[in-house]
């Protein structure tokens, strides 16, 4: 598992966990692992929108950029 980043390692070893414990019956580390993919899965969509963000700041911090050299022409 070196080459899967710590999200993916993180949700296989918790979708493992859950499978694991579907057998055993124990209610409580079925519901800790469905809490975990849903954590998992929130971060992951703010880690998204983050990135989004990042993208369209510098997308216009380029713009930017650009009008003022060009300004100084």
């Amino acid at each position: 598992m070196k080459n899967l980043s710590p999200g993916v390692a993180m949700l296989t070893m918790t979708l493992l966990l859950a499978v694991g414990c579907a057998d055993s019956g124990d209610e409580r580390f079925r519901q800790l692992a469905q809490q975990a993919l849903y954590e998992q899965s929130e971060q992951n969509k703010r880690l998204a929108e983050q990135s989004k963000q990042i993208a369209e700041a510098s997308r216009r911090l380029v713009e930017g950029d650009t009008v003022a050299r060009m300004e100084l022409l």
